[in-house]
């Protein structure tokens, strides 16, 4: 705890490097999530009489239990803090990461113990952009968001990879592979940081009495609804990718997972390198960001070439390795008052989840509306509005000499 910086009217400490590697660590953990994957076939041949879509739930249950758990991480951030806080996500993701691989009678119990990593899986996550946003500021906020969004992305390629390798043995061994919960985990206990919460502000008899959404201010909750819906447009690349390369006869099953891989890569150097083309980009890395998605996509809807497509899929991992961070970025620094950052997170975090999952609807929707068809069809409903989105961006950036990522004027506390 060297020099101090400023977050808004706050003084905010300088933290170790073993205090950055244990809020990196938190977003290692919520990535184990992509372990479970490559066991679903073997758990389906271990429970013949269970249909597809109850085994799909092992992956789904997470998932959907991560809207609801995030939602509660800063108001349990609020009551004890950032450790304790910590240390129920990683017992929440052990526990129900681990017992599948000993206790698993039936479908529904494994089911239980997916339903119990779920919960760990929304703090795990939350807390990290939360933790990273109360702890640092400026460019090493930036560097720090960059490298959880990258070093997750790369741990999710080497958990599909040994898991897939497991899951040839039996399907209990992946399952097994939450163990390395247990080093992060204590990685975390030893140097995660406790940074100070702004308090409220306090009030007086004669003040106005606020509601209590009054803290976030109107910017941020434009910004998080817009971001959710964002994100049902940006995925549609990876909800799409299988049926786009065995339909149009580009490629076989086999080669959808090399794709899905390339993405990955592309994910993780876009994270990495997340701070650096920020300080090129500057106001217009959202500009950038869209109008490369809306171009990127559109030649993925011209293309019958596998290699142009695999080409496609890693700059559209590299773009969404940018935006998730620019996303939390914009997010943190846009709640009015310092003392709901926390709350604001959880918010965010959450509103993406629903964004992810009502995303293959809403761009079906919008297909049907336009009499799209074929195997392209979601993702020509896509790709104008991205590449529009990037145009009125531009505009914006030129008109306004704001970066929508700074700090807000009118932060309190």
């Amino acid at each position: 705890m060297e020099n101090q910086s400023t977050l808004g009217n706050q003084p905010v400490q300088k933290y170790s490097l073993g205090a950055k590697i244990a809020a990196v660590a938190l977003i290692v953990i919520q990535f184990t999530q992509a372990l479970a994957s490559p066991a679903l076939a073997s758990i389906q041949a271990a429970f013949p009489n269970v249909d597809t879509t109850i085994i799909q739930q092992i992956i789904a249950l997470p998932t959907m239990l991560m809207v609801f758990s995030s939602m509660f991480c800063g108001r349990l951030i609020a009551a004890i803090g950032y450790r304790k806080t910590s240390y129920i996500a990683i017992v929440l993701s052990l526990v129900g990461g681990f017992m599948p691989a000993i206790m698993h009678s039936s479908i529904w119990v494994i089911l239980f113990w997916r339903a119990i990593f779920g919960l760990g899986y929304g703090l795990t996550f939350a807390l990290c952009v939360a933790v990273i946003g109360a702890a640092w500021v400026g460019q090493e906020q930036r560097i720090l968001m960059g490298a959880k969004t990258g070093i997750g992305a790369l741990c999710a390629m080497g958990y599909s990879t040994i898991s897939g390798y497991l899951a040839q043995m039996s399907w209990e061994y992946v399952f097994y592979a939450y163990l390395i919960i247990i080093p992060l985990g204590l990685i975390i206990v030893a140097w995660l940081p406790e940074p100070p919460r702004p308090q409220p502000k306090k009030k007086t008899a004669t003040d106005v009495p606020e509601s209590k959404l009054a803290g976030f201010g109107s910017f941020y909750f434009m910004f998080v609804i817009l971001a959710c819906i964002s994100v049902a447009f940006t995925a549609a690349f990876m909800n799409n990718s299988a049926m786009i390369v065995v339909g149009t006869g580009m490629g076989e099953p086999k080669n959808v997972g090399f794709v899905m891989t390339i993405f990955s890569l592309g994910m993780g150097l876009g994270g990495l390198s997340y701070a650096i083309v920020k300080k090129i980009m500057k106001r217009f890395m959202l500009t950038y960001l869209f109008l490369v998605f809306g171009i990127n996509m559109w030649i993925m809807c011209t293309t019958d070439s596998l290699a142009v497509f695999t080409i496609n899929a890693f700059i559209h991992g590299f773009l969404f390795g940018g935006i998730n961070p620019e996303y939390e970025f914009i997010a943190i620094n846009s709640v009015k008052s310092r003392s709901r950052m926390e709350d604001g997170v959880a918010i965010y975090v959450a509103l993406q989840g629903i964004g992810q999952f009502i995303g293959p609807f809403l761009c079906a929707g919008l297909a049907v509306l336009f009499g799209l068809t074929g195997v392209y069809y979601q993702l020509n409903a896509t790709w104008p509005i991205l590449l529009a989105s990037g145009i009125v961006l531009l505009i914006i950036g030129i008109m306004k000499k704001r970066d929508p990522a700074a700090p807000r004027p009118d932060q309190v506390d």
